[in-house]
């Protein structure tokens, strides 16, 4: 297997120069959004000392492990100190994307090396081109940082380790992966699942192992959920309609009642099959046919299906499903190798392998002609789904951002404030109107009404402009036809400001005022 792993190597690191590449690009156009926000502002924090940081996007504020328990932060944090520059977690994205390929293919090498008696090296690279083109990993460079990402490659590399009976390491690194959160955490418990129902883990290694990292992915999971610190799943507000849950309802109980009346999940999930066949069609589809591509991507995408926003399944936010591409990627590879060499988990031939080589080339060549008919006219969406911010416009936030003292409170557009996001207080503007606390003696807006990914409507961020103009002490840091920078120092006795909406029902400045109240996110 030497060539392949040469071309591999090459092929890989190429993807890995030029996905820096583009997070680069991304970075220097200021095209990132509240999400990358939360994560930069932990990074930031935890840099600077702040051990218990504040997640000020969320609304209302609650510390960042309460998100999505992703303790992993803290070690990653470190690395802030020696490189501050946020950058770093876009390019530790990168490399986690690369590495998941990586397992993935290491995977599939070792198929192809004890099943596959000729042309071993050739199903080997035709699988990896297979791969690397699938849209779905550059759907998810595209936006912003997400922990389920940077925990994906221990995720496979612990089904990988089950697979080939390694049980210390799969245990190992299975437990590492649950430092990246909750929804990490869901994968790991499939990857239990699925390794006590393989019948080669099964039969030559035994079930303990698997069943093993079941229970510890599963107790960790309720540990989470006891502590409250799955917040950022919003699972009262995703969840919850599904069993007619009221707002004040914990998360605890609305998984309590999904446990008890699944039928509830399946009925919706029944009429949203196509965006999962999507799915695991980008991934050779057939793979869900084995314990590794199946569980996996019930775990995966039956909470994406049943969520209330329906655009979790589309590849618009792609890492909510991307943990499934590899499982399904490799389970179609070890079903086209069966059927192709007749050789099961045990090596034998099965009776009239004969004929079998030639259908196998079909159904891999079927199976890729619709990844590709349906993958190809997705890599267009990235260009009109991100690339949001033109070069004017982030020269203008770039020549501003130096101005921004470390200690001012910024409010910022939602489809900018990522690299804004370096600060103890730091707010999007999701709504109009919307209200925002006071906590800083200066305060910083950065409105742009008709660039980024924007939730508010460009004339409703106009007038949020012109309300801020007329406002005591503010002055200009910067302006252009598409972005406004104002700094302002409020009052004493100010504590909230709103920016109001194309039909205000109260005036920008209320002393006073309760906290901020925005919508949930998850």
């Amino acid at each position: 297997m030497r060539r392949f792993w040469l071309v591999a190597a090459a092929v890989l690191g190429l993807q890995f120069a030029l996905l820096l590449s583009y997070s680069a690009f991304l970075y220097h156009r200021f095209d990132l959004t509240d999400d990358f926000g939360t994560y930069s502002q932990a990074w930031w924090l935890i840099g600077h000392g702040h051990l218990n940081p504040v997640d000020t996007i969320q609304a209302p504020p609650y510390p960042f492990w309460k998100s999505h328990a992703e303790f992993a932060m803290w070690p990653l944090a470190l690395i802030g100190r020696v490189w501050p520059d946020p950058v770093l977690l876009l390019w530790l994205q990168d490399a986690a994307v690369v590495a998941t390929e990586w397992m993935a293919m290491t995977w599939v090498a070792a198929v192809c090396a004890t099943r596959v008696p000729r042309y071993r090296c050739t199903i080997a690279l035709a699988s990896l081109a297979f791969l690397v083109v699938n849209p779905w990993w550059y759907l998810t460079a595209s936006f912003d940082v997400h922990f389920e990402v940077i925990g994906l490659p221990f995720v496979v590399w612990a089904g990988y380790a089950l697979w080939r009976g390694r049980s210390s390491t799969a245990l190992i690194v299975g437990s590492v992966a649950l430092l990246f959160g909750d929804v990490v955490a869901v994968s790991v418990v499939a990857v239990g699942i699925a390794g006590m129902l393989s019948g080669r883990v099964r039969h030559r290694f035994g079930w303990r192992t698997s069943a093993l990292l079941t229970g510890v992915a599963a107790s960790w999971l309720v540990a989470i959920a006891l502590a409250g610190a799955n917040r950022g799943s919003a699972i009262v507000a995703n969840y919850g309609y599904l069993v007619g849950a009221r707002p004040t309802a914990s998360s605890t109980w609305v998984l309590k009642q999904l446990a008890l009346h699944p039928w509830h999940a399946a009925r919706l999930i029944a009429d949203r099959w196509a965006a999962m066949l999507r799915v695991l069609g980008s991934a050779g589809l057939v793979g869900v046919l084995t314990p590794w591509g199946f569980v996996l991507s019930f775990g995966i995408l039956v909470p994406a299906a049943a969520n209330v926003n329906r655009v979790f399944l589309s590849p618009t936010i792609a890492f909510q499903t991307l943990g499934a591409i590899p499982f399904v990627f490799v389970g179609t590879v070890l079903i086209l190798v069966r059927l192709g060499t007749g050789r099961g988990r045990k090596g034998h031939h099965a009776p009239g392998v004969r004929g079998r080589p030639a259908v196998a080339v079909v159904l891999a060549a079927a199976l890729a002609t619709v990844a590709l008919v349906q993958n190809v006219p997705l890599y267009g969406t990235i260009v009109s789904d991100w690339w949001k911010v033109d070069a004017p416009t982030a020269a203008v936030l770039r020549r501003t951002l130096p101005l921004v003292p470390a200690d001012a409170e910024v409010i910022a557009s939602q489809g900018v404030i990522g690299r804004f996001a370096g600060r103890t207080e730091v707010y999007p503007f999701l709504v109009s109107p919307q209200q925002f606390p006071i906590r800083a003696a200066e305060v910083v807006f950065v409105i742009v009404p008709t660039q980024g990914n924007e939730s508010v409507p460009p004339t409703a961020a106009e007038i949020a402009i012109k309300s801020l103009e007329g406002l005591p002490g503010v002055h200009v840091l910067a302006r252009s036809n598409s972005v406004s920078v104002l700094a302002w120092h409020p009052p004493k006795g100010v504590s909230t400001i709103v920016l109001p909406g194309p039909s205000p029902a109260e005036p920008p400045l209320r002393p006073n005022g309760r906290p901020s109240v925005g919508p949930s996110r998850s």
